[in-house]
């Protein structure tokens, strides 16, 4: 009898538990979360305004409570005269979670252009010319970080402002860009005479404009080009003398630099070509050397041609080998022995080229003079002297440009009014290399946020500063890398930074890619493998509330523990009465005591 009452009761509880479930599982299917929303202003002042959860209107206040679903949502604070600030939150079962908003002040802007400048007054017509417009833009009232805009005009033929290019950049308060587009002439071809430029510039709501002008001339039959008399330093020289010509040129122009093609010749043959720049009109020296072991002895005829732009000049005068029997290297001549550096070339660093010159004839050789060309420059030693026999220890001092790198060749030319000599000759820049070892994968869950690192190595023979970027997909989830590194010959860097995969994001495989930037560029990609996390399972779904507070697994758990207490206490107290109640029935008469 006990037994069965024991089961009884139990059954009865275990009905109601049922029931209980299948009502909370009726009463919603959906958990939820407590947000607790502030709004103030950027001093930290509550301030009222209109709150938006997920794009819908929720409530106008400074401060509001609402119960949310679990999950990712978005709040949004707007108020007039104030920049809207947007939050992103994730919260759980039953947790509290706040929001803080801030409200910033939209300031007035207002920009202050200088004046348009043109880098050239002048153009020429049907050519390819470049000119540079550009203007200084200084943003005096605004917040930091303002997108402003410059856009060039140039007032075409047809009485139409024709758009050139825009230059775009964000400015901080008080700060000053130089904006600038570049003008190709072909673009829009213009007639000659004189061409309004404008340039607008607009912030937020402020708008200055201003304007300039530039001529368009027909700079041929505006330039003119004279080729002087050429002079030789020796009119009558022997058979394997150095006979070098000096001739004045000419030029006359109305506009900025032109460049001066020249060409010399020997008997209608080509010997010498170069490029002069006039920077404004004027007269220079072009000069170039002639072997005569080359030619015949008797009579030859030099001529010098210059061209600009389309005009031409040129001038011609002869001079006589004589019969004179020469033998080569015994009267003038010098000799570039060696070329060397004072150390290894480094990008960016100046450094000493050093040439040992030896007087290999049997003339005293002076006035020589020694160039050396490198890195699409020349440069110049002063003249010096040589004995018969003797040698020079010339020398320039250079400066290896910051993105030189690999093997250069230096040419060497060493020469006077008799005689010359050429050498090239290779060098090595030494530049840093950048090498980054970094995991290929890393793991990582929905929300998590991890520390990362990955080392940056100088596999180059000279100090670098590298510059570090990130691109790919999951480039915004690294935070905490330097914009650059500076590493020394074989230094190694670890560059630890933290990675922060966004909630909701879906599982898969996100690429980026690290490079680091310096005279070479290396790159190296990861990727990061987004998973699930481990989840308690839903069953049932629902839950019971009671203001708010509970979820279902905390009722399940309350209410087994009542369940168990109670089956203990039913138990206890069936045991202890079962030992008070007698065995049997021992009723006097009954026969069984």
């Amino acid at each position: 009898m006990l037994v069965n009452k024991y089961y009884l009761m139990l059954s009865i509880l275990l009905i109601s538990l049922f029931v209980f479930l299948s009502f909370a599982n009726q009463v919603s299917a959906t958990q939820y979360c407590t947000v607790d929303i502030y709004v103030k202003d950027q001093n930290g002042n509550p301030t009222v305004s209109d709150i938006y959860i997920d794009g819908s209107y929720k409530n106008s206040d400074d401060h509001i409570t609402f119960t949310a679903v679990i999950g990712t949502h978005q709040v949004e604070a707007r108020k007039s005269g104030y920049e809207n600030d947007v939050e992103t939150f994730t919260c759980g079962c039953s947790e509290t979670r706040r929001v803080d908003l801030t409200l910033r002040n939209i300031e007035r802007t207002d920009i202050r252009i200088g004046n348009l400048d043109i880098d050239s007054n002048y153009a020429c017509k049907y050519e390819d010319e470049t000119i540079r417009m550009s203007i200084p833009v200084t943003l005096e009232h605004g917040n930091d970080d303002t997108y402003t805009v410059a856009k060039f005009y140039v007032y075409d033929n047809d009485g139409n402002w024709h758009f050139i290019d825009k230059d775009e950049e964000r400015l901080d308060r008080g700060g000053t860009r130089t904006f600038s587009v570049d003008f190709h002439l072909n673009d829009c071809f213009l007639d000659e005479g004189t061409h309004d430029v404008k340039v607008i510039v607009e912030s937020d709501n402020s708008k200055r404009t201003a304007f300039s002008d530039f001529q368009v001339n027909d700079c041929i039959s505006t330039t003119y080009i004279d080729v002087g008399s050429i002079d030789v330093n020796n009119e009558f020289p022997n058979k394997g003398d150095i006979v070098q010509v000096s001739v004045p040129i000419t030029l006359d122009y109305t506009r900025f630099s032109k460049f001066v093609y020249l060409h010399g010749y020997v008997d209608n043959n080509l010997v010498n070509s170069d490029t002069m720049k006039f920077d404004e009109s004027g007269t220079k020296t072009y000069q170039f050397t002639i072997d005569t072991n080359k030619y015949s002895a008797g009579s030859h005829t030099i001529k010098v041609n210059a061209e600009v732009r389309g005009r031409t000049d040129t001038s011609t005068r002869t001079f006589s080998i004589n019969y004179g029997y020469y033998v080569s290297g015994m009267e003038h001549c010098l000799s570039i022995d060696k070329v060397w550096t004072d150390g290894d070339l480094k990008a960016g660093e100046n450094n000493q080229v050093n040439v040992k010159v030896l007087s290999c004839g049997s003339r005293y050789e002076n006035n020589v003079k020694m160039k050396l060309d490198a890195f699409s420059k020349t440069y110049y030693t002063g003249e010096f002297d040589i004995p018969s026999g003797g040698s020079k220890d010339a020398f320039v001092t250079i400066n290896v440009p910051g993105d030189a790198s690999e093997k250069q060749t230096f040419k060497v030319t060493v020469w006077n009014g008799y005689t010359s000599d050429t050498s090239s000759n290779d060098f090595v820049v030494n530049t840093g290399a950048p090498t980054i070892n970094i995991e290929p994968e890393f793991l990582m869950e929905e929300c998590q946020r991890k520390r990362i690192s990955f080392d940056v190595l100088n596999d180059g023979k000279s100090s670098d500063t590298f510059t570090i970027s990130l691109t790919g997909l999951g480039d915004d989830w690294v935070t905490g890398v330097p914009e650059t590194i500076t590493l020394n010959p074989g230094e190694r860097r670890t560059v630890n930074a933290y990675m922060t995969v966004p909630c909701g994001t879906e599982p898969g495989f996100y690429e980026f890619k690290i490079t680091a930037k310096g005279s070479p560029e290396y790159s190296v990609t990861s990727t990061i493998r987004v998973v699930r996390g481990l989840r308690w399972p839903v069953f049932p779904t629902g839950v019971f509330v009671v203001g708010g507070t509970f979820c279902w697994l905390t009722w399940f758990l309350i209410i087994l523990a009542i369940l168990i207490f109670l089956l203990f206490f039913i138990g206890y107290f069936s045991f202890m009465s079962s030992r008070r109640r007698p065995m049997f029935n021992c009723l006097p008469g009954s026969g069984h005591c």
